[in-house]
C-alpha cells in the first residue's frame, strides 16, 4: 500500500553521463523516466547529465545547478543544489556509485528527502537501485511506499569523504565497463578521468592493522591481506551458517561487516581456476555496528578507498582510514 504520509511535489532528475551504453540508451531512459512523472515540478540538471537528453516535448522542468567538473563531483553538487531548491526526491540515472553520490549531496545539503535509483551503470546490484530500463513501465510512485536504507561511513584522516549503501573496498582496480565489456579498471587511473584495464593487487603489509574500538583484529604480521571489504548487512545471511559470523548478525543486531581476503575478492577475473588455487580461502569477518569503530592503518601505498565502486582517494604511507555504520541513513521509495 502507498503511504499515505508520503508527499512528492517537486523531483529532480540527475544522469550520469558516463554510465550506460551510448547516447541513444542514455536518451530513451532519461524521456521514459520524464514520462511517468507529468503533474509534479521537475528539477532537471543542466547539460550532459539533463537537459541534453529531454525530448522537445518535455516542458516545464527547471535546470537547476551547474556543470564545472564534469565527474563525480558534479554529482554531489547538482544533488545538493537540488535539494537546497526545495526537492521531495531524486532521481538518480547511473550505476550504483552515481546513486551513491547523490546521497553523499543530499547528505552535505542536510536535507530529509528520497532517492530513487534508475540504473544503467556497470553494476547495480546496491540498495539505492530500484528500477532498470526493462522494469520502468513498473514506475509509478503512487504505489510506492517510503524504506530507510543503512550505510557505512569512510573517513580519511579524520576527514569525512563519503557513504557506501553496497560497500566500501580498500583495493588497486574497480569494476568498470570498457569498449563495453566489464573489465577490472585502474583505481588511481579511474580518479583521473581514464579507463585503463589493469591486474588486482594485494593491498596488505607486516604493518596492516585492522583494530575495533582500539583492539586489534587483523594483524598483516600474521596473516595475508589481499583486499578489505565492508558494508551493510541485511537477512540474506539470516541462519546460513556457511556464511559464518554473517548468519548471527540478524539475531545480534549487527548491521555491518568487515571481511579481509588473502587475495583481492573484488575482481571480474576471479573464476573457479582461480579460487581453486588458493584453496582453502581463509576470510577474516568482523561484525560492527553503529556504537562501533573500525580503524584501518598500514595499507599498502597506492592502494584506493572505493565507495560503491567510486575510487575516492589514493593512500599513503601511514594515512589512517575509519570506517562506521549507520542505521537510516537515507530514504528511498519500493
Amino acid at each position: 500500500m502507498p503511504d499515505k504520509r508520503l508527499v512528492i511535489k517537486t523531483i529532480g532528475i540527475i544522469l550520469n553521463p558516463a554510465a550506460g551504453d551510448g547516447t541513444d540508451a542514455k536518451k530513451r531512459v532519461f524521456n521514459r523516466v520524464l514520462g511517468k512523472l507529468r503533474g509534479y515540478r521537475m528539477l532537471i540538471a543542466p547539460g550532459c547529465m539533463g537537459a541534453d537528453y529531454c525530448d522537445s516535448a518535455v516542458i516545464g522542468g527547471k535546470i537547476v545547478g551547474e556543470l564545472n567538473y564534469f565527474d563525480r563531483r558534479d554529482t554531489i553538487a547538482l544533488a545538493n543544489a537540488m535539494a537546497l531548491a526545495g526537492a521531495d526526491l531524486l532521481i538518480g540515472i547511473g550505476g550504483d556509485g552515481t546513486q551513491s553520490d547523490i546521497a553523499f549531496g543530499i547528505y552535505r545539503s542536510g536535507k530529509d528527502i528520497r532517492i530513487i535509483g534508475v540504473g544503467i551503470g556497470s553494476t547495480n546490484v546496491g540498495s539505492l537501485i530500484r528500477f532498470t530500463e526493462n522494469d520502468l513501465d513498473t514506475f509509478n510512485i503512487e504505489q510506492m511506499h517510503e524504506v530507510s536504507l543503512d550505510c557505512v561511513l569512510a573517513y580519511h584522516q579524520n576527514t569525512f569523504i563519503g557513504q557506501g549503501f553496497n560497500d566500501c573496498v580498500i583495493g588497486t582496480t574497480i569494476v568498470g565497463t570498457l569498449d563495453g565489456k566489464q573489465v577490472d579498471l585502474d583505481a588511481v587511473q579511474r580518479m583521473q578521468g581514464r579507463k585503463i584495464q589493469s591486474q588486482s593487487e594485494p593491498i596488505g603489509t607486516a604493518e596492516t592493522i585492522v583494530s575495533k574500538n582500539g583492539c586489534v583484529v587483523i594483524d598483516g604480521a600474521i596473516q595475508e591481506v589481499g583486499q578489505i571489504i565492508a558494508a551493510p548487512l541485511d537477512n540474506r545471511y539470516l541462519g546460513k551458517a556457511v556464511s559464518g559470523l554473517l548468519c548471527w548478525s540478524p539475531f545480534l543486531d549487527y548491521g555491518a561487516a568487515l571481511v579481509a581476503s588473502p587475495v583481492p575478492l573484488v575482481q571480474v577475473n576471479v573464476d573457479r581456476n582461480t579460487l581453486s588455487e588458493i584453496e582453502p580461502l581463509n576470510l577474516t569477518q568482523v561484525l560492527f555496528d553503529d556504537e562501533d569503530r573500525i580503524e584501518l592503518r598500514g595499507i599498502k601505498p597506492g592502494a584506493v578507498l572505493c565507495l560503491d565502486g567510486n575510487p575516492q582517494t589514493v593512500l599513503e604511507k601511514n594515512d589512517v582510514i575509519e570506517i562506521r555504520f549507520k542505521r537510516n541513513a537515507v530514504k528511498t521509495l519500493r
